[in-house]
């Protein structure tokens, strides 16, 4: 992972955006794996979104969003969890409900 963090400062904006995707990947996969970049990568991917590369830019957004939805999404979950100890709604999976969110 700090590799990649690394590759983001380098001064070749094709080696950022790889980076940048592989960040997004990696983002996409679970609630684990995004609070992961976002502890990992999470400034110095805001700190591109001001690049002026709009390629890197959109790449940057991208795992951005996806990492501010998951967070929302965690966040919602925890909220059903301690207001709904004993109910279904506890076992709510934020990954799960982000996929339901994107593709609805």
């Amino acid at each position: 992972m700090q590799q990649l963090v690394e590759l983001l400062k380098d001064d070749d904006v094709n080696t950022q955006l790889e980076a940048a995707w592989c960040l997004n990947n990696i983002a996409a996969g679970t609630d684990d794996h995004a609070m992961t970049v976002l502890d990992a990568a999470g400034d110095s991917l805001i700190t591109l979104l001001g690049s002026g590369d709009v390629p890197l830019e959109v790449c940057s957004s991208a795992v951005v969003m996806i990492m501010i939805i998951i967070l929302i999404i965690i966040t919602l979950a925890r909220c059903l969890r301690c207001c709904h100890r004993d109910k279904v709604a506890a076992t709510v999976h934020p990954v799960h409900l982000t996929n339901v969110m994107l593709h609805t």
